[in-house]
């Protein structure tokens, strides 16, 4: 009577679908971005949508920092952290770009 049981109690985990597969796609957005020596702009890419614009203009080197500050704080708000910087070029000393990948934490059911 146990060997049956057990046998189809293995059957049956076998048929059915692993979790992992049942999850949706992780919630990752891209954020570039691109400091002059007067302004500093944002790119945000979320999936398949219109990438979001933000440019703001610089008088003073804290209001880039402030500026980064305002972004990070209102990403990390909804939900992202920093998953990792991909450095960028800088051809000269007037501009710099970077790239952040943000993404939302995996919470196991």
């Amino acid at each position: 009577m146990k060997k049956p049981l057990f046998l189809g109690a293995c059957l049956m985990v076998l048929a059915s679908q692993p979790v992992m597969a049942q999850t949706a796609a992780p919630d990752v957005i891209v954020v570039r971005v691109l400091e002059h020596s007067n302004s500093l702009r944002f790119s945000i890419a979320r999936g398949q949508q219109q990438p979001e614009e933000i440019e703001v203009a610089l008088k003073k080197e804290q209001k880039a920092a402030s500026s980064y500050y305002t972004v990070l704080s209102k990403l990390y708000t909804q939900g992202y952290v920093l998953q990792g910087v991909i450095p960028g070029v800088s051809n000269n000393a007037y501009w710099a770009e970077s790239t952040l990948i943000l993404g939302k934490p995996i919470t196991k059911p």
